[in-house]
């Protein structure tokens, strides 16, 4: 008996996930996470195209018995998360379409809540510094922009997930520092386990893994506080506070020998190495706002970690509840595209159970050679363990212990039957 269907659309470097589950003499349940992609990493399928399928898909009663409300007509989904502002993860939601999709609710983290104050000194602070930089390397550092860009709200995405859609949904801006358990109305057997993204400035600052917890061995990590702007300044620049001209009077006092015009002062030149590192900080930073939560429906769960870093990943497997809901999940959503810093060690070691299937949604890019992880891969490839990547064959025989697997004609989705 297929107790769930989980589909993984072929975006390029981004996600877009939808998760199906039959109702006996209705339509089925459907919950989106994501639709994105990043600017330097599209694959050969649009997302214009990808929104197609899922549209159609949640048009209809395709996958269970009868057809219900979405037979036919609009298309149905009860619920959207979109996991964090990226716009690798939310850039298909500026499609026009979306406006005639029913939705029932739709989830974001706590920092996009915009009645929210401290969220939006936050997202207001980020949001400077990326378009900061996107301005600065429009043109002479694209690589940089980009970067940038993909850290910058998406204001016309971000309008369709807190204001758009038909039906009026339910949206709830969400938080967790426990697990926190939702039911799930219409599926008496399933509910959704919230465990994170905590409300706390040090989780999101903390990105870069301890050394045991890396895949990766990278030069030396910044220091818990360190980073340009998350040190409670109210300004956040490519640079801390420390590097800025607090007293030009004093200043000119000083070094009267650097003394030059206001406007130079205002402006300073940007180091592209520098700024490089300033664009990638930005961007790693929002990651650790994402949503982590684990769905599960009678027997099967379903991890959904966004691209949770180890500042989200430290506080969760500090709790004995959330690591017992890790330790019986069925499937992993591999965090942040099978990164070094995206799943801790002890998670894919320790906590993730030897017969779990992984989806790894990613595009290789000159820009990211290490993505994915060689020894990320290996670990989630260790006998009794199952990898979908949308750029490999799929296993003979389907996933170990789970269900069918299944593959578009053309590539544009890979999808599994779980229970």
């Amino acid at each position: 008996m297929v107790t769930a269907t989980l589909r993984m659309y072929a975006v390029g470097f981004g996600d877009c996930f939808l998760l199906t589950v039959p109702r006996f003499g209705d339509r089925p349940w459907r919950m989106l996470v994501d639709c994105g992609v990043h600017g330097m990493g599209r694959s050969e399928h649009s997302l214009g195209t990808v929104i197609t399928d899922v549209l159609e898909t949640c048009r209809d009663g395709d996958g269970g018995a009868g057809g219900g409300a979405g037979a036919g007509g609009k298309p149905v989904i009860d619920l959207v998360v979109a996991s964090h502002g990226h716009q690798d993860h939310i850039a298909g939601f500026t499609d026009a379409r979306w406006e005639e999709v029913t939705v029932g609710e739709v989830w974001l983290p706590w920092c996009e809540d915009p009645t929210d104050t401290e969220a939006q000194r936050l997202r207001t602070r980020l949001d400077g510094a990326a378009r900061t930089l996107h301005q600065r390397f429009a043109v002479d550092g694209p690589e940089i922009a980009a970067i940038a860009l993909n850290s910058l709200s998406n204001e016309r995405a971000m309008t369709t997930l807190r204001d758009g859609f038909a039906g009026a949904p339910v949206r709830r801006f969400q938080s967790a520092t426990a697990p926190v358990r939702t039911e799930l109305p219409g599926l008496p057997d399933a509910r959704i386990h919230l465990l994170g993204p905590a409300r706390s400035e040090e989780a999101i600052k903390a990105m870069d893994p301890p050394e045991l917890e890396r895949w990766l061995a990278l030069g030396a990590a910044p220091a818990a506080g360190s980073g340009p702007g998350l040190s409670g300044s109210e300004s956040l620049g490519p640079f801390g506070p420390a590097y800025g001209i607090a007293d030009r009077d004093l200043f000119r006092q000083r070094f009267p020998h650097l003394d030059t015009d206001d406007d130079l002062l205002d402006h300073p030149v940007l180091d592209p190495d520098d700024a490089l590192a300033a664009a990638s900080w930005l961007d790693r930073c929002l990651n650790n706002t994402s949503l982590v939560f684990v769905v599960e429906i009678e027997d099967v769960r379903i991890v959904f970690p966004g691209d949770a870093q180890w500042g989200v990943w430290r506080e969760i497997l500090a709790n004995t509840d959330a690591r017992a809901l890790l330790e019986r999940a069925t499937l992993y959503k591999v965090s942040h595209h099978g990164s070094h810093n995206g799943s801790p060690k002890s998670l894919v070691h320790d906590v993730l159970p030897d017969h779990v299937t992984s989806m790894m949604s990613f595009r290789s890019m000159e820009r990211w050679t290490a993505i994915p992880q060689t020894d990320l891969v290996a670990a989630l490839r260790t006998p009794g363990r199952t990898l979908l990547r949308p750029d490999e064959d799929l296993p003979a025989g389907g996933a170990a212990g789970v269900g069918e697997v299944r593959r578009a004609a053309d590539g544009l989705w890979t999808e599994i039957d779980l229970g």
